[in-house]
């Protein structure tokens, strides 16, 4: 487990100082879950199958609580959607875990559109087993967390439905920006790279931030058959930043130009607003 971990380690910027942080938050996390039961044997054998991305943008008490909650589903043939408030973003957690499959981001995310959820933070995280771990940070449209009670249900209830027996997504429909945001309108900056130690083609996206637009990107994604390995997404006042780690349907990294271009092309058309 910790030649692999080291393995992984060698492609970030200051190895030692990730590994030191990781060595904490997993020492941490494994004694929340020992307290609930779980096996060091059980965790290490589900840890091994993540990325060293999970735990470098996840606290302790975040890995402990996914890690249990997986650990303790026993149909792997059913998704898991559970919801908690995160105390310290001051937003709501929604955690969905699932067999990765083909146009699964562009479903959630439409879904959690028409849910008229506004996603402040996510992270897509797949692992070796095939199994996809995504964390969404929202809010209601009103800036509240998700409200307990019948809320919550209705929002897992949802989630849980689509992702369990998908269809084909729907469209969402372009929404027109806030006065105050139209003043902060300005075209979507997207730049693409390679990530030749993982195999990954990575697209960082900067565009004006509004409901609907981590769905709309999706539908570009899905259009172009692109699958989402990892994404980081953060909104930053009227802007969000969002770095996507791709791919084409065979797991490769995409190259061609005109793939490329195509691509962006289809993130600008969907992106575009009243």
């Amino acid at each position: 487990y910790n030649s692999t971990r080291q393995s992984l380690l060698r492609g970030l910027d200051r190895p030692e100082c990730a590994d030191h942080q990781i060595q904490d938050r997993e020492t941490a996390a494994r004694r929340l879950l020992r307290e609930k039961g779980f096996s060091d044997q059980s965790i290490t054998q589900f840890w091994m199958s993540l990325g060293v991305d999970y735990f470098l943008h996840s606290n302790p008490q975040e890995i402990a609580w996914q890690s249990g909650l997986v650990l303790a589903h026993s149909d792997y043939r059913q998704p898991i959607v559970e919801i908690h408030k995160d105390a310290k973003r001051g937003a709501s957690e929604i955690f969905i875990c699932v067999q990765d499959r083909e146009k699964l981001f562009a479903h959630t995310t439409a879904m959690l559109a028409d849910l008229d959820l506004n996603v402040l933070e996510a992270r897509v995280q797949t692992s070796d087993t095939g199994c996809t771990l995504n964390t969404y940070f929202v809010l209601e449209a009103n800036s509240e967390q998700i409200a307990p009670g019948a809320r919550t249900e209705e929002v897992i209830r949802t989630l849980h439905a689509g992702i369990a027996a998908p269809g084909e997504f729907h469209a969402i429909a372009p929404r027109r920006l806030s006065r105050r945001l139209k003043h902060f309108d300005a075209p979507a900056s997207i730049v693409f790279s390679q990530d030749a130690s993982q195999q990954r083609t990575v697209l960082r996206l900067r565009a004006t931030d509004h409901t609907g637009l981590l769905s709309q990107v999706g539908q570009a994604f899905a259009e172009c058959n692109v699958r989402v390995c990892n994404a980081k997404i953060a909104t930053l006042g009227a802007t969000a930043e969002d770095t996507f780690f791709i791919t084409d349907q065979q797991d490769a990294p995409i190259k061609d130009p005109l793939r490329l271009q195509q691509l962006m092309d289809s993130i600008r058309n969907h992106l575009q607003v009243g």
